[in-house]
């Protein structure tokens, strides 16, 4: 088995918060939680933004906010960078 990278947990975190992952996947990927603060961080904030949105449809902004796939795809890829920046940086 693998392990998977924080960009992969990224892509995986949804679908863990919403049950949708494999077994293998959610052993790969609570091991690479073990391991990165960063990514337990992240997880953790998906599952508390999950949890209020649910709550509190009504207050979400960027549901009325037209973002084409590029300029969101641009938009993650910028923040991993600058998070794996950080994360790497002393």
């Amino acid at each position: 088995m693998s392990p998977i990278t924080c960009r992969e947990v990224y892509q995986l975190a949804f679908d863990l918060i919403d049950g949708d992952l494999t077994n293998t996947e959610k052993l790969k990927l609570w091991f690479h939680l073990l391991l990165c603060r960063h990514c337990r961080r992240f997880v953790r904030h998906a599952q508390v933004t999950m949890d209020y949105v649910g709550k509190h449809p009504e207050l979400v902004a960027w549901q009325a906010i037209d973002v084409d796939d590029a300029t969101m795809d641009a938009l993650v890829e910028t923040l991993l960078a600058k998070e794996e920046k950080k994360k790497n940086d002393p």
